[in-house]
């Protein structure tokens, strides 16, 4: 007679081992915000970069590639990092954005910037090592600050508070004493932007015989 047993493991969970560990990939997709509420559709960037930092918390050596298929060099290639992590260790690596551009796959702008780490290890080649349930890998990217040449995109309410001017209005002599029915004060404002904006002034007069006059004007600069 012949006893056979045969043990089949279900949904079976290791907290830890000492084991050969195969070779593993993974993909994670990630994103990082925009900030300032400012969602851009297309936009040049004048200067700026991106801090990629990386941990890996495994007994394996781990190779990370991190693409940004939303940002583009002016080779129009997506931006990418690389780096390679031993064992417990941890990297980082900037990624300058000088020149590069942001461009949204469809007709909505973008609040933020994904982008996709591919993480591969040939695992422990053959060697025995402890690995934890707990042990992981980390990935984190942050935006310095980030100058845009142009941006077309959706802006959001700014207010500006521009110091105060002083002007000392000189009368030609003949017009000494002269008293004006009516004056017309011409300030020319050049908006640059393409968006409107509304300016406040808030004037104040003072004559030589120190009497004072202030004046409230909103004025729609398109």
């Amino acid at each position: 007679r012949v006893l056979n047993i045969l043990v089949v493991f279900v949904d079976l969970s290791v907290d830890q081992a000492t084991a050969v560990v195969g070779e593993q990939s993974m993909v994670e997709n990630r994103s990082v915000e925009i900030g300032d509420s400012l969602s851009i559709l297309e936009g040049s960037i004048g200067s700026g970069s991106l801090a990629v930092t990386l941990g890996n918390h495994l007994p394996i050596p781990v190779q990370a590639e991190l693409y940004f298929d939303e940002i583009f060099d002016e080779g129009g290639t997506p931006i990418s990092a690389h780096l390679h992590l031993d064992p417990g260790q941890e990297g980082e690596t900037f990624v300058d954005l000088a020149g590069a551009s942001i461009l949204a796959p469809g007709s909505e702008p973008l609040d933020q910037l994904g982008y996709r780490v591919e993480m591969s290890s040939p695992g422990s080649v053959g060697e025995t090592v402890f690995i934890q349930s707990s042990d992981f890998l980390s990935s984190s990217v942050s935006a310095g600050e980030i100058s845009l040449d142009e941006c077309t995109g959706r802006f959001p309410e700014k207010t500006f508070n521009l110091d105060p001017v002083s002007e000392d209005l000189d009368l030609p002599e003949e017009l000494a004493g002269v008293q004006f029915s009516e004056a017309i004060l011409v300030l020319d404002v050049l908006n640059e932007v393409q968006i409107p904006a509304q300016l406040n002034i808030h004037m104040e007069s003072q004559y030589e015989s120190g009497s004072t006059l202030e004046l409230d004007h909103v004025a729609q600069i398109l």
